[in-house]
């Protein structure tokens, strides 16, 4: 009976030891304070530890800008459905890019890409075929205001590399564009102009044409940290040919294309983008295949894409 007793009365007290430990926890949640966030080009700031009591000084010049990662790699997939006048067919692109930022406010972009299709309006064989290389050297020119409010202008300028495929154009274009983004807290806008500079083809059934314009405007919203929308829209310009070839673009030609997108950050390092493009101006004669436009978001129909991505 004793030992019950001591028994009873340890287990007492064990039970009002835990719930001592427990009311010792405060369970409340922590304040909730959102990232500030924005279009692409607008990123979140990076935390920051308080500076330490210290006669060193911290050189700047050699830290990457707030909020942005040294190297990030991604592979995305694309479906086309190109649709015209003359008929419509499916293609599918396979490509990889990459972003390097140097600590003295340049950037390289690299991306490259393949594509097979089996319509043979868009395509006489069924295997993968060549896309352009493109790389793209960027200059971070001015910045200004709290990381919150940050307003940025960059400029930048690069070149399309020539392929023989039926995809890719066999002309090497020349780049130079200007971008501005600023954020409002929780939203971003961006802007943009692109010139592409192009060149002569080398294939004679690559149909000719002028110089390629682009104006772009782009909203971004993050609700949380791990889910943030963006809708980019981009008008096109294509220039009329003044090749003395035969086959070459005798009247210019306008497209437009709106391309909402969804991120889901699934750590810190990884980023899953989806999303779509659609038309809304069209391209409608088939001819225009012969430029080989698939580089340009939308020219030649809708299409449904997937980003994989990796920040470092």
């Amino acid at each position: 009976m004793e030992r019950k007793t001591a028994f009873n009365s340890f287990f007492i007290t064990l039970i009002l030891s835990i719930t001592n430990c427990f009311a010792l926890v405060d369970y409340t949640e922590p304040e909730y304070k959102p990232k500030n966030s924005g279009a692409s080009r607008v990123s979140a700031p990076r935390e920051s530890a308080p500076a330490a009591t210290s006669t060193r000084k911290v050189s700047r010049r050699g830290s990457a800008r707030s909020g942005e990662r040294v190297l990030s790699m991604s592979t995305w997939y694309k479906t086309v459905e190109a649709k015209f006048s003359e008929g419509s067919g499916k293609a599918h692109f396979l490509g990889l890019k990459g972003k390097f930022h140097t600590p003295y406010n340049l950037y390289l972009d690299a991306s490259y890409w393949q594509a097979d299709s089996s319509s043979e309006l868009l395509t006489e064989g069924g295997s993968s075929q060549k896309g352009n290389p493109e790389l793209i050297l960027g200059l971070n020119w001015l910045r200004f205001g709290p990381p919150s409010e940050v307003a940025l202008v960059d400029f930048y300028g690069g070149v399309s590399l020539g392929q023989e495929s039926e995809f890719a154009h066999s002309r090497t274009d020349q780049i130079v564009g200007v971008t501005t983004a600023k954020r409002f807290n929780q939203l971003a806008l961006g802007l943009g102009y692109e010139l592409r500079l192009t060149g002569d083809a080398d294939s004679e059934e690559e149909l000719e044409i002028g110089n390629i314009s682009r104006l772009s405007a782009s909203l971004g919203w993050m609700t949380s940290n791990e889910i943030r929308f963006s809708v980019d829209g981009h008008m096109y310009s294509i220039s009329s040919s003044s090749s003395d070839k035969p086959n070459k673009l005798e009247e210019k030609v306008k497209f437009a294309t709106v391309i909402p997108k969804l991120g889901l950050n699934l750590s810190p390092i990884v980023l899953l983008e989806l999303g779509a493009s659609f038309r809304t101006r069209r391209i409608n004669d088939a001819e225009l295949l012969g430029a080989r436009l698939w580089s340009l978001h939308g020219a030649y129909g809708n299409s449904v894409f997937a980003n994989f991505g990796v920040s470092l």
